[in-house]
């Protein structure tokens, strides 16, 4: 991808996220643990998100806010894929929607999950989503012993 498309999609995330009044407290360059071409990370309501591109490709990340520290003070262990949480919340994935148009079409019941009344219960359904899928892609990559 070409750089002046890589800033033109942060450029239309920023613009949209403002849009849609959700706040970006952090744009810059991901980490330097981390791989991509730019990160924005901001909170709604009782979610932190981190919308990351690396080359073209849009990945979102969620935590509660109420563990949020700031922009690049969290663990990596505190962020959740956006499909863990959607199958962890009960909301609809897949089907044609891109990071940012899910997150801003399902943004009501991520904010209800992360919610603290319903904390506790979203972050052991979150274990167990996060355990089901590390499960399932390990499982074809088991070498079997010989008998």
């Amino acid at each position: 991808m070409k750089r002046q498309e890589v800033e033109v999609s942060r450029n239309r995330t920023v613009h949209l996220l403002k849009e849609w009044g959700i706040p970006v407290e952090f744009e810059g360059k991901p980490s330097p643990q981390h791989f991509g071409n730019w990160v924005l990370i901001g909170r709604d309501r009782n979610v932190a998100f981190r919308f990351v591109c690396d080359r073209g490709d849009l990945q979102l990340d969620l935590m509660p806010a109420s563990v949020y520290k700031g922009p690049q003070s969290n663990a990596e262990s505190d962020w959740y894929t956006w499909d863990v949480v959607a199958s962890a919340a009960n909301l609809p994935f897949g089907g044609k929607l891109d990071p940012l148009n899910w997150f801003f079409s399902y943004r009501d019941g991520v904010s209800r999950a992360f919610a603290p009344e319903n904390l506790v219960r979203v972050k052991h359904r979150l274990a167990d989503v996060e355990e089901e899928k590390r499960r399932r892609f390990t499982e074809g990559r088991r070498v079997r012993a010989h008998a």
